[in-house]
């Protein structure tokens, strides 16, 4: 998806800065993988707290109803 591919941009990203800043492989990566995973688990976290609060908000008219019962 294109959310996927802009976050492995990120990550690559902070790759090639990192690298540039400190010439070694092997902490670039380290810091291009940690920042495509931390933004992989934000998009997520944000996306389940959005599919939680439309759960909840399609059970408001139903909570309605039974308050008039």
């Amino acid at each position: 998806e294109f959310f996927h591919f802009v976050l492995l941009c990120f990550g690559i990203g902070a790759l090639l800065v990192c690298y540039h800043y400190y010439a070694d492989w092997f902490m670039s990566l380290g810091v291009g993988l940690l920042t495509f995973a931390s933004l992989e688990t934000v998009g997520i976290y944000f996306g389940l707290v959005y599919r939680i609060h439309s759960v909840l908000r399609g059970f408001i008219p139903l909570l309605q109803k039974l308050r008039l019962l």
